[in-house]
C-alpha cells in the first residue's frame, strides 16, 4: 500500500488535518504537484470518533510483507467527517488520546 503522506497534529483545543493528495502515475507517487488541504479542527465541536481497520491485500497479507491500517473518522460540526489514516494496531491508542482530548476541551468550553 502507498504510504499516506498526511499528517496530523494534535494541541489542547486544536485537531490539525493535513490531508495531502500525491500526484500519481499508476501506484507511483511523484515527490512534485502534490495537493493539499489544512483542516483545524476545534475539539470542542467533535461529535464522534469511529475507529476501523482495513487488512493488508491478500497477496501482501499471505507473504508476510504487508500490514493494515487502522482508519479514525472524526465526526464534527454537524455532521462533517475527516479520515485520519494510521498504522495498523495505532487506532486504538489514538483513539483513546484524541477522546480524552476532546473530553477536556468540552468540559473547558462549557465552563466559558
Amino acid at each position: 500500500m502507498p504510504e499516506d503522506p498526511s499528517t496530523y497534529t494534535l494541541t489542547n483545543s486544536h485537531l490539525k488535518v493535513k490531508m495531502v493528495n500525491p500526484y500519481r502515475c499508476g501506484p507511483c507517487r511523484l515527490s512534485c504537484c502534490n495537493e493539499y488541504s489544512i483542516n483545524n479542527i476545534d475539539l470542542s465541536q467533535v461529535e464522534d470518533i469511529d475507529q476501523h481497520g482495513i487488512p493488508a491485500p491478500f497477496c501482501q497479507e499471505c507473504f508476510c510483507c504487508g500490514s493494515g491500517k487502522d482508519v479514525l473518522d472524526v465526526k464534527y460540526n454537524d455532521g462533517q467527517y475527516v479520515g485520519i489514516v494510521l498504522s495498523q494496531d495505532e487506532g486504538e491508542k489514538i483513539s483513546s488520546l484524541l477522546l480524552n482530548q476532546v473530553e477536556e476541551a468540552q468540559l473547558i468550553d462549557r465552563d466559558l
